[in-house]
């Protein structure tokens, strides 16, 4: 009987280490895998650009994101967005290749990176170059952008 017990035992703690190593794992891989969805979706944002696509690029925001290009009143819906790339999105290009920070569980990052403008009189548009940062969260299973912050090295602010 006390053999019996001792293997009961022995099978339950092996039982519970395959578990727990078996969560481990499939959280790993689950990070992993929200990790690369992130910039998929990303690269996604940047063919919308490139296509001059407003839709497919704000369909990435959430729907109540934190837009606040330079110079520009804050956007807080994806209207807005839209209301304000009009006629300029294909114009925004970025520049090399962002830095994505992901958090401990992979659920929100942040994206750093530069940017230019191109120039374009027809339209009002001169050449800028900047910064943003993106900050984006897990919503419903999807990556959305809820924060979209860019800047301009206007000389106006070197003394700050």
């Amino acid at each position: 009987m006390a053999m019996t017990l001792k293997l009961k035992n022995n099978s339950c703690l092996l039982y519970l280490i395959l578990l727990i190593s078996c969560l481990l794992g499939c959280s790993s891989n689950n990070i992993e895998q929200s990790k690369s969805e992130l910039q998929i979706k990303f690269q996604e944002m940047g063919k919308a650009i490139v296509d001059n696509n407003l839709e497919e690029f704000s369909s990435h925001y959430s729907n109540s994101p934190l837009h606040l290009p330079p110079g520009a009143q804050l956007n807080n819906s994806r209207e807005k967005i839209e209301h304000f790339l009009i006629g300029k999105l294909g114009l925004y290009i970025i520049d090399g290749e962002p830095s994505i920070t992901f958090s401990d569980d992979a659920s929100m990052a942040y994206v750093y990176g530069e940017y230019h403008i191109e120039a374009d009189p027809l339209k009002k548009v001169e050449f800028v170059q900047g910064r943003f940062i993106t900050i984006w969260k897990v919503i419903d299973g999807d990556w959305k952008c809820v924060v979209d912050i860019w800047n301009s090295p206007d000389a106006q602010f070197e003394h700050l």
